[in-house]
């Protein structure tokens, strides 16, 4: 059987009703060898569709996604919107033209190494790129240099100039001292985009600096970095106090991959928080701080190496509803929901839940609802809750409670509910919550508070 021959190609065939394909095969139901015959044959013709045609072709019954590429009238288009027959045109704002006619696109240039021998200077540098082939092209043309610190070219820097055919073109950028540079190159228009060159890897000349190498402290090192560390740096020094200004550059490596390199003005002792989202529980990584200062000369970089913590806080919603068990509890994606079941699951409330509300750090969960206690909290560990109760659960309310909120720092929960004072605050303290009472007590409400709202921001 060759690689585009089709099932049943010269085979009876029958095309089942609609009504059939939507169900499909029932149990116990023998399907037909004619129906079976047009299903595979269906398959075949559709996989040789994609083989002879690389891009599938367009079809006015097909629905067609943002960002899909099809094939129509010897053209490659780009779909700007979701669409369905909406035919590929150029007057057609649905699509974009990628290619037309014969294949055309830009070869990889190749860079000859920096004009000084591989060590870049500090300042501009010149690299020749080369591409041997002509082009009569309608567009303007563009070099696109990019330049990082990293084989990966993660926190590049990208330098676009004007193509001239073959020649000399020059990077603005202000390389730091006693770096090593990747660089590549490749060229493109309106219409399209070229292949990469080959990378070029060079290097700064070392760094005559008096600039001391900082000291660095991370949250957690070395074996319980949390989810988003806190990084203490020391202060900027210069020992020749020539430096007119100064930043630090930090940087976060994965299996000699670096994931992360920002730049970042400082004064004195200095913190940064790593952005959330950016690391992986249970993984190594290693920390890189260094100074930079005038000239962009450089300390030596200071490195600690940290473990993350094996479970970070999960993506959870909880839904207060009216049927039993009162409260639902979902683990979520980008786009999808899972219900969270069995012990791992909050426990029923006793009657209607009517609010919900997550500590800032997602460590406690709190529910207002109907029948006492009319107040229940949770702890949440990863995916699973568990009911604070005794002295450290809130104080019952006297009746039904609909809004809870906590403060921007966590130290604050407040209730409203039905019966008087209508708003009730408890402090919170690790997993303990304290009824606030007496004159530091919320004043009573008219009547019967149903919504809290904290602003974003803190006292002093």
């Amino acid at each position: 059987m060759g690689l585009l021959d089709v099932w049943a190609s010269e085979g009876d065939i029958a095309e089942p009703e609609l009504t059939k394909i939507k169900v499909g095969w029932e149990f116990a139901e023998l399907p037909p060898h004619d129906y079976m015959n047009w299903i595979e044959r269906n398959f075949g013709e559709k996989i040789n569709h994609i083989l002879a045609n690389g891009i599938s072709k367009w079809h006015q019954q097909n629905q067609y996604d943002e960002g899909s590429v099809v094939n129509h009238n010897k053209t490659v288009w780009f779909a700007n919107n979701f669409n369905s027959n909406s035919e590929p045109s150029d007057a057609n704002v649905n699509w974009t033209k990628i290619r037309d006619g014969a294949p055309t696109f830009f070869p990889a240039p190749s860079i000859i190494e920096p004009v000084n021998g591989g060590f870049i200077v500090n300042g501009n540098v010149a690299l020749e790129v080369f591409d041997n082939h002509q082009f009569y092209l309608a567009n303007p043309t563009e070099v696109v240099l990019s330049i990082a610190e990293n084989e990966q070219f993660s926190g590049q820097i990208l330098e676009t100039v004007n193509y001239t055919g073959a020649g000399v073109y020059t990077i603005n950028h202000q390389f730091i001292a006693g770096t090593v540079y990747y660089i590549r190159a490749f060229l493109q228009n309106e219409d399209y985009v070229g292949q990469k060159s080959e990378v070029v890897v060079a290097s700064t000349a070392p760094a005559d600096s008096d600039i001391a190498t900082p000291t660095l402290t991370v949250e957690g090192a070395p074996n319980e970095v949390p989810e988003s560390p806190l990084l203490s740096v020391s202060a900027f020094v210069d020992n020749n106090s020539e430096t007119t200004y100064q930043f630090t550059q930090i940087q976060i490596i994965r299996d000699g991959i670096t994931i992360f390199n920002v730049f970042e003005d400082i004064s004195s002792n200095w913190e940064y928080t790593i952005p959330t989202g950016l690391l992986n529980p249970e993984t190594e990584y290693t920390f890189r701080v260094r100074h930079i200062g005038e000239d962009n000369n450089a300390s030596e970089f200071v490195e600690v190496v940290g473990v993350t913590l094996d479970v970070f806080a999960v993506p959870l919603m909880v839904v207060a509803h009216l049927e039993s068990p009162y409260i639902t509890a979902y683990e979520y994606d980008i786009a999808s929901f899972t219900t969270i079941t069995g012990g791992d699951a909050p426990d029923a409330l006793p009657n209607t839940g009517n609010g919900v509300a997550f500590s800032p750090d997602g460590s406690l969960c709190v529910v207002a609802h109907r029948n006492s206690p009319n107040v229940t909290a949770y702890t949440v560990d990863g995916n699973s809750f568990t009911k604070i109760e005794g002295n450290d659960a809130p104080d019952a309310l006297l009746d039904d409670s609909y809004g809870v909120a906590f403060s921007p720092d966590g130290s604050l929960c407040v209730v409203a509910h039905v019966n008087s004072p209508f708003v009730t605050a408890y402090t919170v303290d690790g997993n303990s919550f304290t009824k606030i009472e007496g004159s530091d007590a919320p004043d009573a409400l008219p009547n019967t508070g149903y919504a809290v709202a904290f602003s974003p921001a803190l006292p002093n």
